[in-house]
């Protein structure tokens, strides 16, 4: 749960309203383990939100960031309530993030500094038990990685990679290298876990959170994931309680996959399944696999052989992922049936939370409701997507292939919502000339920049569908 929060006595999400997203949440039926609607919610909030981390918590002298209307305490607390409205306080799951651009603050927090910054937070959210420890600490930090990113990158505890303009967490082809002195990015993600069990050893803390190109990955390639996990094993035998991952890539797969988020084994692609072997490799007793964020990202922007001949009628799109496959309702349903399926990669699988409701920027098309001006409405609820069909037929008990069936057959609701989008063209994916399977990239290191570990597997993933699918247009179902 994300956007804009209402303020008030009883604090909500603008979605919170919206019948679209009422009609998915589980309410008593979530006391059944059977339940298929939706019955968590996670919100993600800045480390530094209710203490800047100055002070120690060992100590007992963590100071406060600024609190009053409009701050990030205020609003984080705000979020706290109305999630905790939708499913409950204690099916509220809370995820680190990094700073903001508009604080000094470090963008990454020192070890001392997570461990004040969440203790303020838990304090601020009582009821609040289960807790992620960082959202994607292996992503570089945007508001910074571009060219003359740097010196803000290094003095708030970044490591600067000048030859790719990135700010991240920690690598060796910077200097300083970063990674608060414990090797890399890997590493330093790692010793966070052990900050928090500092704090609070009696909350559910959620390991990894790793960003896509580490969430899916073949088992003798996880480099960053291994080289976590491998960290995070020296310091504490015992597994997590629960680990994060974030697979948009095979939900990706399964929209030009007939709904099947799972490559085969033989293919060489990545996936979950894949993560989750290397994961079961350091830890043998199967832990808790969370997939806390994971939705239809329909509109890679990418460009590559496979997406060459595509087009939308938007020259800035044509030849990219977006033209082969943003609007294209068929694409939507079909990746909507393979988020379903995802638990089917693995028993480990408990929880997959959907990201998100009606977030329609640039590059992403996750949206569950089209916000777009043609489409709002009288009421401003939207229109549902082809993806929000799909859900809801699966909310109201149909298996997730038979409600991709009926999402797109003739007379749906979603089925004629696309077309009249001017944002979301319907198009035609045009698909692809057989090739053999391209080889796995060299090993790297763990400690490589985030925007580099794994790399090659995207274009992996969009080099061997070609291999691997027939033709998909709008209104078929494979």
């Amino acid at each position: 749960m994300d956007g804009n929060v209402e303020p008030g006595a009883t604090p909500a999400f603008t979605l919170q309203s919206n019948p679209y997203f009422t009609a998915l949440l589980g309410g008593a039926s979530c006391a059944q383990p059977t339940s298929s609607r939706v019955c968590y919610a996670r919100i993600y909030i800045p480390w530094d939100a209710v203490n800047d981390g100055k002070g120690s918590f060992s100590a007992g002298t963590c100071q406060k960031s600024p609190a009053g209307p409009g701050t990030l305490a205020t609003l984080y607390g705000d979020e706290v309530s109305a999630a905790a409205r939708a499913v409950g306080v204690g099916h509220v799951l809370v995820a680190l993030t990094s700073a903001l651009n508009t604080t000094s603050d470090d963008i990454w927090p020192t070890d001392n500094e997570y461990e004040c910054g969440l203790s303020g937070l838990e304090q601020a959210a009582p009821g609040v038990t289960q807790w992620e420890i960082f959202n994607e600490p292996d992503s570089a930090y945007i508001p910074d990685s571009a060219p003359g990113g740097g010196p803000n990158c290094t003095a708030r505890n970044g490591a600067w990679v000048a030859s790719q303009d990135q700010c991240v967490l920690g690598s060796p082809k910077a200097t300083p290298v970063g990674g608060n002195g414990h090797g890399g990015s890997a590493q330093a993600a790692a010793y966070w876990y052990l900050d928090a069990m500092r704090v609070n050893p009696s909350y559910t803390l959620v390991a990894g959170g790793f960003n896509f190109n580490t969430s899916s990955c073949i088992p003798s390639a996880c480099y960053y994931l291994s080289g976590y996990f491998r960290t995070l094993s020296a310091i504490d035998p015992n597994p997590p309680d629960a680990i994060s991952l974030h697979p948009y890539l095979d939900v990706d797969y399964a929209a030009l996959n007939g709904g099947d988020p799972l490559p085969p084994a033989t293919s060489g692609l990545p996936s979950a399944q894949g993560a989750i072997a290397a994961i079961d490799a350091i830890y043998p007793t199967d832990p808790q696999i969370w997939l806390s964020e994971v939705g239809v990202w329909l509109t890679y922007w990418g460009k590559d052989q496979l997406s060459s001949v595509c087009g939308d009628g938007n020259p800035e799109e044509d030849g990219s992922w977006t033209a082969c496959m943003s609007g294209n309702p068929t694409a939507q349903a079909l990746a909507a049936e393979g988020y379903l399926r995802l638990p089917s990669e693995s028993a480990q699988i408990a929880r997959v939370y959907y990201y998100d409701f009606d977030g329609q920027n640039a590059g992403w098309d996750s949206g569950l409701v089209n916000l777009s001006g043609p489409l709002l409405g009288s009421n401003g609820y939207g229109t549902p997507r082809m993806s929000w069909c799909v859900l809801h037929n699966f909310a109201e008990g149909e298996t997730p292939s038979v409600a991709q069936m009926n999402a797109v057959r003739p007379g749906s609701t979603c089925n004629d919502q696309n077309p009249a989008d001017a944002t979301y063209a319907p198009v035609v994916a045009q698909h692809f000339v057989a090739a053999p399977a391209p080889a796995p990239p060299p090993p790297q290191d763990a400690t490589d920049p985030p925007g580099q570990v794994g790399h090659e597997f995207v274009l992996t993933v969009a080099e061997g569908v070609e291999t691997l699918l027939g033709t998909l247009v709008p209104g078929t179902t494979g």
